[in-house]
């Protein structure tokens, strides 16, 4: 009992309890606490969110610049020779380092024909030579779709996150995704543009 003859109940409420609770009547003047047991979750399963919340944006960013539809698939944990294994043996990866609250390595990976197809869309022209000027321009995309990645991780991290200036590798696809990710788990995802080409964008937390 609390002075005056007012009921105090005191209640451990886990967060799921808080969520399916029934609505409650109190009297006036009862006076209630609950202690919510505080939900963990996993580097993993934050990395796996980050990845999910900013791999939407970067569909969405990519969309409206090329003025074509970008669906997302394939969300993943795996490691960097797995995705080397799922391109050709040349490709071009555009690579960043993702400070603040999203400290890691992010990279988009694209096979050369679809990186080529990615450029004849920006600039209207037939574009089968990957030349400096095509490259440039794949930088350009990549910092729009890395900074709406980042966005959408922001949201999940309740943090500021900035990506570096892009670091572009037309080469072997080997080396230029272990140029991109150190060795560990890359959180990955597909986004797949107007359902031809495809874009893997990949993810190292740190």
């Amino acid at each position: 009992m609390i002075p005056g003859g007012q009921e105090e109940a005191e209640y451990d409420l886990s967060f799921k309890d808080l969520c399916e609770a029934p609505r409650c009547e109190f009297t006036r003047g009862q006076r209630v606490s609950a202690r919510v047991t505080r939900v963990t979750v996993s580097p993993q399963e934050q990395v796996a969110q980050i990845v999910q919340h900013g791999a939407q944006e970067s569909a969405s960013a990519l969309s409206r610049l090329l003025r074509r539809p970008v669906g997302v698939f394939g969300f993943a944990l795996d490691d960097v020779r797995g995705v080397v294994a799922d391109h050709g043996k040349v490709g071009v990866v555009m690579a960043f380092e993702t400070t603040g609250g999203c400290p890691g390595h992010l990279a988009f990976i694209a096979d050369e024909a679809s990186a080529a197809r990615l450029v004849a869309s920006l600039t209207g022209a037939d574009a089968t030579d990957l030349n400096a000027n095509a490259l440039m321009a794949l930088a350009e995309v990549s910092n729009i779709a890395a900074s709406a990645f980042l966005n959408g991780a922001a949201r999940v991290v309740g943090k500021t996150c900035l990506p570096s200036v892009p670091r572009v590798s037309h080469a072997p696809i080997d080396q230029a995704v272990r140029g991109a990710l150190p060795d560990g788990a890359v959180a990955r995802a597909s986004l797949q543009v107007d359902g031809t080409d495809t874009v893997t964008l990949a993810f190292v937390g740190v």
